[in-house]
């Protein structure tokens, strides 16, 4: 029987339908493919409460096979994370990080990601992140798949004090705070926090 989802077989890695498929159909998910969000690749939204909704979940359509196939999986175990606990446990907790280790397996056992990718992943699968997004050597790994190649640096790969261009605007790095990076914009003195995955280039000048 044709599966309702055949259509997501073009953003992913060659053979690797048939592994996410079940997933999607044994939980009925309603799955949309969106368009590019600058602050997440996807989501996951669990049933109303009261209601027979299904779950959703969103990955963004412009993400290359690799990126897409992770965060897909990313999202699947939010999904039965929820299944277990509900609102027990927290979102990238212990329990997310088990179902999305015993996800993503398969996938490692057939090899189907790049040498790159596979490298980062499993040092990342050692201490995960929340997401691909925020672990920058992942990230960068991911990125270098793209049809058309990434340009710039890591912010991470900034001294303190340093500067840097970003959307056509000066900023210095002042430090990190938890996840994020502070920097003053030098052209008005405004503080903005970047992402860790944050492609800027350096400014030397």
């Amino acid at each position: 029987m044709s599966s309702p989802f055949h259509a997501l077989e073009k953003y992913l890695p060659k053979d690797t339908f048939h592994l996410v498929d079940p997933h999607l159909r044994a939980n009925k998910v309603a799955l949309t493919i969106t368009r590019p969000r600058s602050t997440k690749y996807g989501d996951y939204r669990p049933p109303r409460p009261g209601q027979a909704c299904p779950h959703r979940i969103s990955v963004n359509a412009n993400l290359n096979p690799y990126a897409f196939l992770l965060t897909l999986v990313h999202e699947i175990a939010h999904l039965y994370t929820h299944k277990a606990y509900e609102r027990r446990a927290k979102p990238h907790g212990p329990e997310w990080k088990s179902y999305f280790r015993q996800l993503l397996q398969p996938f490692l056992n057939e090899r189907v990601f790049p040498a790159n990718v596979e490298e980062a992943l499993l040092k990342s699968l050692h201490d995960l992140s929340a997401s691909s997004c925020t672990d920058p050597v992942l990230h960068l790994a991911l990125q270098s798949h793209n049809a058309v190649p990434v340009k710039g640096v890591l912010i991470t790969q900034l001294n303190q004090g340093d500067q840097f261009w970003y959307n056509n605007r000066v900023f210095r790095l002042e430090g990190q705070l938890r996840k994020r990076y502070k920097c003053t914009e030098m052209a008005t003195n405004k503080p903005y926090l970047f992402s860790p995955i944050a492609l800027i280039s350096p400014h030397h000048g």
